[in-house]
């Protein structure tokens, strides 16, 4: 399934050939949900970035960590926003992005579709470079009734959590906020993330209920840790890793649901409790990072992560030294998903 080309000439008799010219076509799936951490339907784990220049870049694994060359993913300026993506919104299969996008009065949170294939959409009919698959859906706004809701449009960072407090699915999702100005935040000195043993994305500050925040143990100030997606075991309950950009510190939060149902959201992973499985993460070394279920076949999640000498890193089960897999050009993006 997916993208195809049929590139077709024709021979006359004397022997002639004439142009080349070719076809795009698609093959629909199966109509099975894309694994997690999947934006493409080909069963292995991708990821976004964010470039200084506000372009979506999209990039395909290749089951080892490695990466296909970019393409751009969206029509969407996204200069200054905060990008995070887990769990279907669109009730098509694939996995869609959200962005917390600065504007005019303030930040707004919208999904982008993903049109199956990595676009990650911002209208209908659209289509990325011309060639891939239209887009079904536009863009949509998530809004509130109450503007005293509205905890996004402050916020610095936005954190999809996926299913947490009931059956592990693929489609149930929610997201996560942390207001610029709440008592206890991590500073900017900090990164966020999270991910889970299997498909939901456990919250890294977020909001219990609207104007309650509800942090990781992060102690005020610059050496809080601040989480960022992965896990290291195979459980089904959401685990945590947070990295202290000022010490270097990698810290993995375990799951703590205790009877297996993960209901009330007991399964979401506790600041109380943690295991450095990194010394050297600091902001300089390892600028930014994403997690996602699983990129190199053998069960476990795993970690990109770029570096201060402008390469991107693959790291297997989230532990161990890493691998270089992108040897330049890795400075100048602002948000990974």
């Amino acid at each position: 399934m997916g993208r195809h080309a049929l590139s077709v000439r024709a021979v006359d008799k004397g022997g002639n050939i004439s142009d080349t010219t070719r076809y795009w076509f698609y093959a629909n799936g199966t109509g099975i949900p894309d694994k997690p951490g999947d934006l493409n339907g080909d069963g292995l784990a991708d990821f976004y970035g964010v470039r200084t220049t506000g372009e979506l870049w999209y990039y395909s694994g290749h089951g080892t960590g490695s990466v296909a060359p970019y393409y751009v993913a969206s029509d969407q300026d996204f200069t200054g926003a905060s990008i995070t993506r887990r769990g279907d919104w669109t009730q098509d299969g694939y996995e869609d992005l959200l962005a917390l996008v600065p504007g005019e009065e303030g930040k707004t949170l919208s999904v982008f579709p993903n049109n199956g294939f990595g676009h990650a959409c911002s209208a209908i009919n659209e289509q990325a470079d011309g060639e891939s698959k239209y887009c079904r859906f536009d863009s949509i706004e998530l809004d509130v009734m109450v503007d005293t809701n509205n905890h996004w449009s402050a916020a610095t960072e936005i954190l999809a959590i996926g299913d947490v407090d009931g059956p592990s699915t693929s489609t149930a999702t929610a997201s996560s906020t942390r207001p610029s100005t709440s008592p206890g935040a991590p500073t900017s000195s900090s990164r966020r993330a999270a991910s889970s043993g299997s498909t939901s994305v456990a919250p890294a500050g977020s909001s219990t209920s609207p104007g309650t925040p509800f942090w990781w143990a992060p102690a005020a100030g610059p050496t809080s840790p601040s989480p960022r997606p992965a896990t290291a075991t195979r459980t089904a309950t959401s685990s945590l890793l947070a990295q202290n950009k000022v010490t270097g510190e990698l810290r993995f939060y375990g799951g703590t649901d205790t009877n297996g149902d993960r209901t009330d959201g007991e399964g979401i992973a506790s600041g109380g409790s943690f295991v450095v499985i990194g010394t050297n993460w600091t902001g300089a070394n390892r600028p930014l990072f994403t997690a996602v279920p699983d990129a190199n076949g053998d069960g476990t999640p795993d970690i990109w992560a770029t570096t201060a000498d402008d390469k991107l890193y693959f790291y297997p089960n989230s532990l161990g030294a890493g691998t270089a897999v992108g040897t330049g050009g890795w400075k100048g993006f602002l948000d990974l998903a």
